[in-house]
């Protein structure tokens, strides 16, 4: 009954150091922040002691689309256990609790399939993330086998995983041999979808299937054995039809309509509501447009800026893109431009590598990196204290005078750049004031990524 009580409240579950949280960042222990009110925090927070990436088995995906296996090389520390083993845990308690309720909200979790085993096993969740054929019980082979089941036979946790599984662990794979020289590496671990390293790999052959570039061949249509092959899986729709058939032309197949793009109006591909039988509404089988402010590719401003839009002034930024900040800087009062980065020292916030005392001993703390020209114009040397500011907030750090950042003429404008990392908060063996306590929340209309790496600042020497 405790763990009901908890649930009717906004609950956050901090695993303590699953992934990369070795210690109790920031975001674990946001309530003893400075000038935060406790009182008025109505979340609890439970640590889980989880155990760390190297005491623990599982799958890990990177930005080329590669699912690499990895098993255990240690056991958890103490009473630590792998957050899978604490998620089924968790999950298995809170089922025992709706044990006979007939509420249609409870379910979801009566009904869950949940069958990972009496101790939970990760290669198990990899192989319902690949998929089964519902019909029989059996690992999906490949992911054309999902995609031509009838609808209801089949069933993956995430489609472009199918196949991982379904010829053995392919993501435990670990072959560096690679004949094309192109730095393909088809048999180290697998890459979603369809293990296929080079998506629209298709449009590397002219109209008759061959490599438009000898150097480089990634795919071709064997005309004797009558099927794309090549140095990568084919991303095509399907590997018998040839570059004479309407799927074998096909570059783009992941588009509806097959094809690149320059203009990309919104609009639902699928059965209109006429062709329904039952007189339900349509509902599109994907939305087609990619670029939501489109309908092209453009350039706008950062929402803080400097400077017009030479482009069209009268928009200079983008009109549609959120903006959850409610404070909006002018350059009248906050004159010079914000950049972000990090440093070599510390890892993007900071969680683990500010507790590491050596690292902190070569990086102590933030700092205000500037022109000479700045420098020369704020009355400020290497080494003092300056007092950044924007619309939303002000922070107090030592200035970094360098020749790395140059003034700049913009629109004929003097214009400067101010940069500072990212990577301290109010925890750690190291705390410094954070650089996101000047940052916009202006988000990018698509992706909804924060335009954290540009806002309008002030910069003063501090008294």
């Amino acid at each position: 009954m405790v763990l009901l009580k908890l649930t009717m409240k906004s609950l956050i579950l901090f695993r303590n150091s699953a992934g990369y949280d070795l210690f109790e960042i920031e975001t674990a222990q946001f309530w003893r922040e400075p000038g935060v009110k406790t009182a008025d925090i109505k979340t609890e927070v439970i640590m889980f002691p989880a155990a760390f990436v190297y005491e623990k088995a599982g799958s890990m995906s990177n930005s080329s689309r590669w699912i690499q296996w990895k098993d255990a090389a240690l056991k958890p520390l103490g009473e630590s256990k792998p957050d899978l083993d604490l998620m089924d845990l968790l999950f298995k308690k809170i089922r025992k609790l709706y044990v006979g309720s007939t509420d249609a909200k409870d379910a979801p979790i009566l009904k869950a399939r949940w069958d990972y085993g009496e101790e939970p096993s990760a290669l198990k969740v990899l192989q319902e993330l690949s998929g089964y054929d519902e019909t029989t019980g059996k690992l999906l082979p490949t992911i054309g086998d999902y995609l031509k089941a009838p609808i209801g036979t089949a069933s993956t946790g995430c489609w472009i995983y199918a196949g991982v599984t379904g010829n053995g662990n392919l993501a435990a794979r670990r072959s560096n041999a690679d004949p094309s020289g192109l730095g393909l590496f088809r048999d180290w671990s697998f890459a979603w979808p369809g293990n296929v390293r080079i998506l629209y790999n298709r449009a590397s052959c002219d109209d008759l299937g061959q490599p438009v570039d000898a150097k480089r061949k990634l795919v071709w249509w064997d005309t004797i054995a009558k099927v794309w092959a090549g140095n990568d899986g084919a991303d095509v729709v399907d590997k018998t039809k040839g570059p004479d058939t309407p799927e074998g032309k096909q570059s783009f197949r992941m588009n509806p309509e097959g094809v690149g793009r320059l203009f990309t109006a919104p609009y639902m591909s699928g059965l209109t509501a006429e062709a329904t039988a039952d007189g339900l509404p349509a509902i599109g089988a994907r939305a087609a447009g990619l670029c939501v402010d489109g309908p092209m590719p453009e350039f706008y401003e950062p929402t803080e800026s400097p400077t017009r839009n030479l482009l069209h002034p009268n928009i200079s930024a983008s009109p549609v893109a959120p903006v959850v900040s409610t404070q909006i800087g002018k350059s009248e009062e906050f004159p010079h431009v914000l950049t972000t980065y990090v440093v070599v020292e510390h890892f993007c916030a900071g969680g683990i590598t500010r507790n590491i005392p050596w690292l902190n001993e070569i990086m102590p703390e933030p700092f205000a990196e500037i022109s000479k020209n700045l420098g020369q114009k704020i009355g400020v040397k290497e080494g003092d204290m300056v007092e950044v500011s924007s619309a939303r907030g002000k922070i107090t750090v030592r200035v970094l005078v360098t020749d790395r950042i140059q003034s700049y003429k913009v629109n004929g404008k003097e214009t400067e750049t101010i940069g500072m990392p990212w990577s301290w908060g109010f925890a750690s063996l190291s705390p410094g004031p954070s650089t996101n306590d000047l940052t916009i929340a202006a988000l990018d209309p698509g992706a909804g990524t924060p335009e954290y790496k540009v806002c309008l600042v002030n910069i003063r020497r501090a008294n």
